[in-house]
């Protein structure tokens, strides 16, 4: 199955609204790099549903961690910044997203990760 995996900082205390926003914004990356994924076209097909799963990472140092981890095993990924408009005072690394990708591929720390809820 194709999925796409936002990766959250639950240190930060994000209100729902502001989660909602910065999941919105990885969103985004995954259409304006459409040709960077080899699984874009297959995710955006109806039979796979466009399949997005939020998980948290518990501070910004493990989700640079995680960034160095996909990275090293060449999978590709985009870092989420808020701007510092609303409610942070700077900008801030908010989470990143895994483009779609089939979810055998995914590493084996990725998997374990619990769910943002």
């Amino acid at each position: 199955m194709i999925k796409a995996y936002f990766v959250m900082r639950k240190d930060l205390g994000m209100s729902p609204a502001k989660l909602a926003v910065q999941v919105g914004h990885g969103t985004d990356f995954i259409h304006k790099d459409k040709d960077e994924n080899s699984f874009f076209e297959d995710w955006k097909n109806k039979e796979n549903d466009r399949r997005k799963i939020v998980l948290e990472v518990k501070s910004e140092a493990k989700l640079r961690d995680l960034a160095d981890l996909l990275r090293h095993k060449g999978i590709p990924f985009c870092k989420i910044y808020d701007s510092g408009h609303t409610e942070f005072n700077e900008k801030t690394l908010t989470g990143l997203i895994i483009y779609p990708i089939d979810e055998n591929n995914l590493p084996d720390k990725i998997k374990r990760m619990r769910l943002y809820l």
